[in-house]
């Protein structure tokens, strides 16, 4: 009798399209103004939570936002962050020298104890130099 012969095909796996941005690491708490010591990091994954590891220009941004207790999430008015942006790398973002300034008034007053960071897929679109 003759041995069988194995075939073996070659085949790639594709990223999937992003849909999730998860929290990696928590960021640290800081002053108004100062930088977060623990940086805040991200990770983009798919619909079935593979990590997003393709070469596409993939920016994450943070923008601090007001959670009322009823109704969705609504930007902090007058509240600046700095270094907001962060690229994507090996599907992981991670926001280095990420700080978050308050307006003076905001300061005087009663700051909201559930204001938080979201995070947002900012993708880049690409430029051409062609006419």
């Amino acid at each position: 009798p003759g041995e069988e012969e194995e075939v073996s095909y070659s085949f790639s796996v594709m990223d999937g399209v992003p849909t999730t941005i998860e929290v990696a690491v928590q960021p640290s708490n800081a002053l108004d103004g100062d930088v977060l010591v623990r940086p805040a990091t991200v990770a983009l994954r798919d619909e079935f939570a593979n990590l997003i590891t393709t070469s596409a220009a993939f920016f994450i941004k943070a923008t601090l936002v007001y959670v009322p207790p009823f109704g969705p999430p609504v930007p902090f008015p007058g509240a600046s962050v700095l270094n907001d942006r962060a690229s994507v790398v090996g599907g992981i973002a991670i926001f280095q020298n990420l700080s978050v300034s308050l307006p003076s008034a905001n300061l005087t007053a009663a700051v909201p104890a559930n204001l938080s960071l979201i995070f947002s897929l900012d993708p880049v679109v690409p430029l051409s130099s062609d006419p």
